[in-house]
Parts: C-alpha cells; structure tokens; sequence
C-alpha cells in the first residue's frame, strides 16, 4: 500500500493550481465556447430567431387529438396568413395574452 506524505500532496496540489482549473477566467472561456458550439449546431432558421426569443421554461401537458389538430391548424392558418413560420408556442403566447386581456387580467410580474 503506497501512502502520500504532505509534500507529495502538496506537490499534486500544486501541479492542477498551475493549469488555473476553476478560475474566473477558464469559466468565461467554457462559458463562451459552450455557447459557441450550440449556436454551431443551430439551423439557420434557429440561428435567425435570435437573442430575442426569450424561451427558457418549458410547460408539457396533455390534451385531446381534437386540441393538438385544432393548435395544429390554427398555426398554420397564421402563417398562411401572415407568411411567416408560426409554432404553436407562437400561437399559444398570443392566445394567452388576447385571454388574459379579454378576462381583465393583469398581470403581476413576469417572474415564476
């Protein structure tokens, strides 16, 4: 059985502080590169969408075939109409907000 002594694990210690794992600077450099390398893997239609698309929560639920065929229609008739590619997450955000209008709801922040 091989033990280390205190020098052999400063010695070990020191060997990583060198190459600067976990500094400020190596987490921005990551940082950066993961972004880097998911906007290279991106369509360009993905790409096109931009910064502005503020998508990060998910919601999941189920619904009836009758639902998914009529979300399904609906945002195809949008994008006949306006020309442009609307998803039903598209469809579903302007649906909510002209609901939450209609139903005299105001909204409490954006926050969740």
């Amino acid at each position: 059985m091989v033990t280390m002594n205190d020098e052999d694990e400063t010695a070990f210690a020191n060997a990583f502080s060198k190459v600067n794992y976990g500094s400020p600077k190596s987490a921005s450099k990551t940082a950066s590169r993961v972004k880097a390398e998911r906007r290279a893997v991106m369509t360009d239609k993905q790409r096109s969408k931009g910064e502005s698309r503020n998508r990060t929560i998910q919601m999941n639920f189920r619904c009836t075939p009758s639902l998914k065929r009529l979300a399904t229609g609906l945002s195809g008739h949008m994008a006949a109409q306006s020309g442009k590619d609307v998803s039903i997450a598209d469809m579903l955000e302007q649906a909510v907000e002209l609901l939450a209008k209609q139903k005299g709801y105001k909204r409490v922040s954006d926050a969740t």
